[in-house]
């Protein structure tokens, strides 16, 4: 189970800035989401304590770390690890989304702590994927994460290799098809497909990293493992559909849906047909 570290948000921002959309309620996941809106004016002192990736959407201006002159801030995502901050006066009003990486997932991840590795300086070729993924977790939040927190965390561990890729000779050790930790993971998954998997709960089972296990369900089913899992949940809901005498309701909470919503949303997305239609059907 990933540990959840004391996170003190926005300390050392005055006025604090409103919450417009926030995944703090759920502590599982092995990260935290945000989206916020700064107040016109406002001071801040503060530092990072965390991974942190913060991404500007409007026209921001900040004056910094005894600077005289507002500057407008990149609107680029911007990378903080822990001890990165600084203090200084904004203007203007802006949203913001903030993603948040804790400590554990990174572990679980590549199987080393935050501490081993440099800062990175990121570049244009790393901030439309970036970008990319920020938006994908803002629109899951949204939605209320209807495939269970694997999504937000598969995305959560994309931002993390985009900022530290893998080196040739892990990556290598890596691509080879392993049968038995993907059985052991894979049966983990049917056994377990009413709960709210995690990718570190899937992963554990074969003692192999996130990313690892990443590979594993490529090679050997052509899926990112949250994929594979929203996959393997619609065959679930399929077979209990045409068994016949079971409310779409109860069928969407029984293979981890987190509605019946959600669950024809999913079959409209992936097999373009929605439940109903699979009554009665051969």
């Amino acid at each position: 189970m990933l540990k959840v570290p004391n996170m003190r948000w926005y300390e050392g921002y005055e006025p604090k800035p409103k919450v417009l959309l926030s995944t703090l309620g759920d502590t599982r996941s092995g990260m935290a989401f945000q989206e916020i809106e700064s107040p016109r004016f406002g001071s801040f002192d503060s530092a990072a304590s965390m991974f942190s990736l913060g991404w500007t959407l409007d026209p921001l201006y900040v004056r910094a770390d005894g600077s005289r002159t507002f500057r407008t801030v990149d609107r680029f995502p911007r990378l903080m690890l822990p001890g990165d901050g600084g203090h200084g006066e904004w203007q203007g009003i802006a949203r913001t989304v903030i993603l948040c990486v804790y400590d554990d997932l990174i572990e679980s991840t590549f199987g080393q702590s935050l501490a081993c590795f440099a800062k990175p300086q990121l570049t244009d070729r790393h901030f439309g994927k970036l970008q990319h993924y920020l938006e994908m977790i803002r629109a899951d939040v949204r939605a209320g994460s209807p495939a269970g927190g694997a999504v937000a965390q598969a995305l959560a561990v994309g931002v993390l290799s985009v900022v530290f890729p893998d080196d040739d000779r892990s990556r290598r050790l890596q691509e080879q098809k392993d049968p038995t930790k993907f059985a052991r993971m894979a049966d983990y998954i049917d056994a377990n497909l009413r709960q709210d998997l995690r990718l570190d709960q899937v992963a554990e089972r074969a003692d192999v990293g996130i990313r690892h296990m990443s590979r594993i369900f490529k090679m050997m089913t052509g899926l990112p493992p949250h994929k594979y899992i929203v996959r393997k949940r619609l065959d679930k809901a399929i077979e209990m559909i045409r068994g016949g005498g079971i409310d779409l309701s109860e069928i969407a909470a029984a293979v981890g849906f987190s509605s019946h919503a959600h669950m024809t949303a999913a079959f409209r997305q992936i097999m373009n047909r929605v439940p109903s239609q699979f009554r009665n059907t051969q």
